[in-house]
C-alpha cells in the first residue's frame, strides 16, 4: 500500500483552512465536529464488523479524521515524512500522548508507508464503540495489573 497523502517532507496546515468566516465557524463548532467525528468511527466499526477494514481503510478514516480536525480550525506542522518514507526496518514511534489525537490521525502518517499497530490498555479493547476497530489492528494490550 504506497496511498500517500503527504507527498513532500513536511505538511503545514494551508492558510486558507486557517481563516475564518461564518461558514467556517459553524464548520468548526464543537457540535459539528463530534457528529461528524462519530460518523467515521460508527462507520469504520461497520467495516470492522463486515470484515473489511484493513491497513488501507485505516488509512483513509484516519485521513478523514485529519481533515476534520483542520475543519474545525485545528492547525498541523509535521516534518520528517522523509525518515519514514525510507525506512527498510521495525521502528516504535513514540507520542507524548496529550490526547487522542495522535492515536486517530497517526495511521494517516504511518499505515501508507508501513504496517503498524498501537500499545493500548486492556479496557480500551473492551470498550463497545472503539474496541472493534482498535481490536481490528492486532494491537499490544497491556493492563494495570500485569504491565509486562
Amino acid at each position: 500500500m504506497r496511498t500517500q497523502y503527504f507527498n513532500k517532507d513536511e505538511y503545514h496546515t494551508q492558510e486558507t483552512v486557517q481563516k475564518k468566516g461564518i461558514f467556517r465557524t459553524l464548520k468548526s463548532s464543537r457540535f459539528v465536529f463530534l457528529v461528524r467525528f462519530l460518523g467515521v468511527i460508527l462507520r469504520s466499526r461497520r467495516m470492522v464488523k463486515k470484515g473489511s477494514y484493513g491497513r488501507h481503510e485505516w488509512s483513509e478514516t484516519s485521513m478523514e479524521v485529519f481533515r476534520l480536525v483542520e475543519d474545525s480550525g485545528g492547525i498541523f506542522h509535521i516534518s520528517g515524512f522523509d525518515n519514514i518514507r525510507d525506512l527498510n526496518e521495525p521502528v516504535v514511534f513514540i507520542s507524548n500522548h496529550m490526547s487522542t489525537l495522535e492515536t486517530m490521525v497517526f495511521p494517516s502518517l504511518i499505515a501508507p508507508f508501513m504496517d503498524a499497530t498501537f500499545v493500548v490498555k486492556d479496557n480500551l479493547v473492551e470498550n463497545r464503540v472503539f474496541g472493534p476497530i482498535i481490536g481490528s489492528r492486532n494491537p499490544i494490550v497491556v493492563s494495570r495489573e500485569n504491565s509486562r
